[in-house]
């Protein structure tokens, strides 16, 4: 089930709160406004006159329901009544969808809108009923709390109107209740509907809840017009010696235009008011430009995501499930060029569910932004770091027939994001449309394009992901979008960018499109969620490789950290208390189970059962909870420690928690005397290690993230070395986040041998869940030892040293053997 974080209740009692839940409310163009005097308003001829369809209808065309929501009385209505004329942009007309009414408590207050500072209740007549409101206001009685509703029979829209609608005021405004999205073409009549005392006060005995308070001065306060227009269809001589007849007041019924705020402000900004992601008609200036008021909103997008730590899991955060993306049967689809950007528009049955979005969403198109270089181009960002290219994945909610029907609610749209990294190597499945971008590199350009695989575009991870409430980035910036920023990121090359780069702006082709990213707006008081814990975010590569670990774990880039370069045994301190190691039923399969796992960052064996590790000075009996493998990209390069900047081509990490103090791993992993992790390093052998047999037979069930195998019947004792007095100690931490320093590291001097044909076997894992991304390389450098000691158990004798002066020899001077010989 979908928690949704955004949605807040509001009410009359302090409108100007509503901003804090619904930042739309505080910004540039809201309503009501108070209306200035006429001979301040600016004449506008082209405001000419309305006309009204269907108004004359009996009820049956339009089943007119009378009710209570909470807020006000309203009449809700289906059906072709519409609105035409009047100077509107959407020259079709609007389709009438309600009518409601804002009242105060008594007299001398109850309009939104006001008049050279006048507020009105509507125009009281206590002499004269008003018969056409007569039956509207007698079915008052049924609906008087909340939720209530009831039919209003043998009624014509006719009746609710002013008797006059010729003469009129206009203005660009928003929404007067929550979510006051700035998509409004106000019009207030100037003459008068009249009503009496006794009906008004049919208003008053209304409520908001189930009976105890009652419904009255539910209005908004008006809004400063900050710089705005107000014109109107009168000629100031027309008024002149006639205010007695015409005394402006703002009718209390207001129209909604249900079928198309967004599509009304759509049309204005494609044929009044173009964009652009630069100068006058930059982002920076998007809220001052006719009808985008929306992008100075206090939820606008991109943002800038703060570091995982910084966020809130939510664990009601669930996977996605896309619906026919791998039927290409399902959609068309066409490829164009929209002067802003390279879009992919779908055409068909492709649906987005999950992801606690709450409804299943269509998918409408997708397309992309991105930079002059590799260095910017994504609108969201992660702790600052801007990425070459992302792709946005645009949904509507299913309920809403179209997308320009869904753009301005709140439950309209779902957005899907994805970061892309620079590869080496083309992308494949991004090639479909990108070999298809040469065809529209001018405005307005487009071409159908062959139906390919929409899961080319998607992750294989479709759990982990960052989740905010936002807006559209780009005109008009309607904050009606759940977002989703997936943590997985994308491979694109470097030639493949380049064919986004050659697009152009312009139907001339003389503008290069770059840099069509909107910069990250302010969070405010928004809560940024993550679907995951933190310790699933980092990698041994790019934007989350070792170097960046500590923006997401502090702890990192403390001062004793792991892996160390170990120091030559004649500056190690010789310490006598470091005593030979106790292995408990190393050698008794009967005593644990083993399961061997692809983590995504290591091939690792959980040990689960009766197994300790004493002696060895570490300070009690630990139990064996797993061991693990680091490895290197070839036979130069592997273990994490080092000896005397000397490197292995791969490390096995024993790790044991103290099993005298604390019940798990987890509770023993941030305690100062929680771990000892038990090192050896591997050399290259020319025959295979049958000790790692059964581990490696068993590779072939492992090889993407997220698998696992059980091992049977292995002794533990085949992954130790023979030797287990001989070791180096020192006090580090864990190798991978979060970093804990909490562990006595023990490396042991012994090597053990590896073929070259087994460790081919590590190579050929991967980190990700499609099998795309090779498990190499997956080692921490070496840290600075800072103030810390090493100290070795052994002293180094004369076949020791000989051994290792050997080996210096035969590595060094080949050719002096040769000639000695």
């Amino acid at each position: 089930m979908f928690h949704n974080h955004f949605v807040t209740a509001w009410d009359y009692t302090n409108p100007g709160q509503w901003m804090t839940s619904y930042s739309t409310c505080g910004q540039n163009r809201q309503s009501p406004i108070d209306l200035p005097a006429i001979m301040d308003m600016e004449y506008d001829s082209n405001l000419a006159s309305f006309s009204f369809h269907g108004f004359d209808k009996p009820h049956q065309m339009y089943n007119l329901t009378l009710k209570n929501d909470g807020h006000t009385v309203k009449v809700d209505l289906s059906g072709d009544a519409m609105v035409k004329g009047g100077g509107l942009p959407h020259r079709d007309g609007y389709r009438v969808a309600q009518f409601h009414f804002h009242w105060g408590s008594d007299n001398n207050r109850g309009s939104e809108h006001t008049y050279s500072g006048q507020m009105f209740p509507l125009e009281i007549n206590d002499e004269q009923v008003n018969c056409n409101y007569s039956p509207l206001i007698d079915l008052i009685m049924n609906i008087k709390t909340k939720d209530q509703t009831v039919s209003l029979p043998e009624y014509k829209l006719r009746h609710l109107m002013p008797r006059k609608f010729t003469n009129y005021f206009r203005y660009l405004g928003s929404l007067t209740t929550p979510p006051c999205h700035e998509s409004v073409v106000w019009t207030v009549f100037m003459d008068r509907i009249p009503i009496s005392s006794a009906q008004m006060q049919k208003f008053r005995e209304v409520f908001e809840d189930s009976g105890s308070k009652q419904m009255v001065n539910n209005y908004r306060p008006v809004q400063p017009l900050r710089g705005r227009k107000v014109t109107t269809n009168i000629k100031i001589k027309d008024t002149i010696g006639a205010a007695a007849t015409y005394t402006p007041l703002p009718c209390l019924v207001l129209i909604s235009l249900g079928e198309g705020y967004a599509k009304k402000v759509l049309a204005m900004s494609s044929t009044k008011v173009d964009w652009s992601y630069s100068g006058q008609y930059g982002p920076d200036n998007w809220q001052t430009m006719t009808g985008f008021g929306t992008c100075g909103g206090y939820r606008q997008s991109p943002i800038n995501f703060p570091k995982n730590t910084e966020m809130v899991h939510d664990p009601t955060l669930q996977e996605f499930m896309f619906h026919n993306f791998d039927n290409t049967s399902a959609y068309t689809l066409k490829l164009k060029n929209n002067g802003h950007s390279a879009v992919v528009e779908v055409n068909g049955d492709v649906r987005v569910s999950g992801g606690s979005l709450g409804e299943v969403y269509k998918t409408a198109q997708f397309h992309f932004h991105w930079g002059r270089n590799s260095a910017v181009g994504s609108e969201h960002t992660y702790n600052g770091v801007s990425y070459p290219i992302e792709l946005h994945i645009v949904n509507y909610n299913s309920k809403y027939q179209r997308i320009e029907d869904a753009l301005t609610r709140d439950d309209g749209l779902a957005v899907l994001g994805y970061f892309f990294e620079i590869s080496s190597t083309d992308n494949p499945k991004l090639a479909p449309f990108i070999d298809h971008l040469t065809d529209v590199k001018g405005k307005d350009n487009e071409t159908a394009l062959p139906s390919f695989p929409l899961t080319n575009v998607l992750g294989y991870d479709h759990d982990l992901y960052y989740r905010y409430q936002g807006s559209l980035t780009t005109p008009g910036c309607f904050e009606s979008v759940k977002w989703t920023v997936f943590y997985e990121k994308l491979m694109i090359s470097e030639s493949q960018m380049e064919k986004f780069r050659a697009l152009f702006y312009d139907d001339a082709m003389t503008v290069p499109m770059v840099d069509n990213y909107r910069p990250p707006q302010s969070i405010y008081n928004r809560t940024i969620y993550r679907s995951f814990s933190p310790t699933a975010q980092w990698s041994y590569h790019g934007s989350q490789g070792p170097n960046q670990w500590s923006i997401g774990y502090p702890i990192c880039s403390r001062s004793h950290q792991s892996p160390i370069d170990l120091p030559p045994w004649i500056e190690m301190e010789r310490h006598d208390k470091l005593v030979p190691f106790t292995f408990e039923n190393f050698n008794n399969p009967m005593k644990y189970n083993l399961t061997l796992k692809n983590n995504g960052h290591a091939a690792q064996v959980d040990v689960d059962g009766e197994v300790y590790v004493s002696g060895g000075n570490i300070g009690g009996k630990y139990k064996t909870a797993q061991f693990h493998f680091h490895w290197g990209g070839n036979d130069m390069r592997g273990s994490e420690h080092t000896y005397n900047k000397q490197t292995f081509p791969m490390e096995l990490h024993v790790v044991n928690y103290n099993y005298a103090k604390y019940s798990t791993l987890g509770e023993a992993a941030d305690k100062p005397d929680g771990l000892a992790v038990l090192g050896y390093f591997f050399e290259v052998s020319d025959i295979h290690n049958c000790n790692f047999a059964p581990i490696l037979d068993r590779f072939n069930h492992i090889s993407k993230k997220g698998y696992s195998a059980h091992i049977p019947n292995f002794k533990l004792s085949h992954v130790l070395g023979r030797d287990h007095a001989k070791y180096y100690r020192y006090q580090g931490s864990l190798t991978t986040p979060p970093c804990y320093e909490s562990v006595t590291w023990t490396v042991f001097h012994e090597k053990l041998p590896i073929s070259v044909e087994q460790l081919a076997m590590f190579r050929g894992l991967f980190t990700d869940k499609a099998g795309t991304q090779v498990m190499v390389d997956n080692w921490r450098p070496p840290l600075p030892r800072n103030d810390r000691k090493v100290y070795i158990s052994f002293d180094l004798d004369t076949s020791t040293a000989s051994t290792t002066i050997y080996s210096i020899i035969s590595l060094t001077f080949p050719v002096l053997m040769v000639i000695l010989s």
